[in-house]
């Protein structure tokens, strides 16, 4: 008998064969999770398909997508961070920004 494609004949028994093993057996670029008999590819996080890709992964702009930064986003390669406008300084939940000063007619 003949395997069908994606499985090795051994001791007349049909095998997976793990392209994700490999990576000239497929053409992920960040992740490839194998399957019975094929593989198929995924991104990492903070990365989706490049536009009529299935196997090439490009970074998201989480800044114009999700942003939960008080003042000011930056975009980095598979995430961002939040940064403060000067006079303000970024607090502990790395989102919100306290002024270094406090107002003259807030209570301290």
């Amino acid at each position: 008998c003949e395997c069908p494609q994606g499985f090795n004949e051994i001791e007349e028994m049909c095998d997976d064969i793990d392209e994700c093993e490999n990576t000239t057996s497929n053409d992920c670029k960040q992740v490839c999770i194998n399957t019975e008999g094929s593989y198929y590819c995924e991104c990492l996080n903070g990365f989706k398909f490049i536009a009529g890709s299935t196997t090439d992964c490009e970074d998201i702009n989480e800044c114009e997508v999700y942003n939960d930064c008080h003042q000011m986003c930056e975009n980095t390669i598979g995430s961002y961070r939040c940064n403060c406008i000067e006079g303000f300084t970024l607090t502990s939940d790395n989102t919100t920004c306290k002024a270094e000063t406090p107002c003259p007619n807030e209570p301290s």
